[in-house]
């Protein structure tokens, strides 16, 4: 499964989180696009990991200005991987 699939299935399993859903949106709504960006990006590596290393992961697509979905996309597996890696 690619980033767009995975975007689009996290969109849409979205509204079936409840009761929680609303106070989600109203807390995401307080968000830049940046922000929320960052939160599903760590939702999704804390499933692996832990916390610490999700910091470190996400300071590394922040050091390679890659701070979209957009930009995930276009980049290459492999190398995506090595990024996240927290060796790295």
């Amino acid at each position: 499964m690619d980033l767009f699939q995975l975007y689009n299935q996290l969109n849409m399993l979205y509204p079936r989180i409840e009761p929680f859903h609303d106070t989600w949106m109203l807390w995401l709504k307080k968000k830049s696009n940046y922000e929320n960006y960052e939160v599903m990006i760590s939702t999704i590596l804390v499933q692996n990991t832990n916390w610490r290393n999700v910091e470190k992961a996400l300071s590394q697509l922040r050091d390679r200005k890659l701070l979209s979905f957009r930009d995930l996309i276009i980049i290459a597996s492999n190398e995506l991987e090595l990024i996240i890696q927290p060796d790295s």
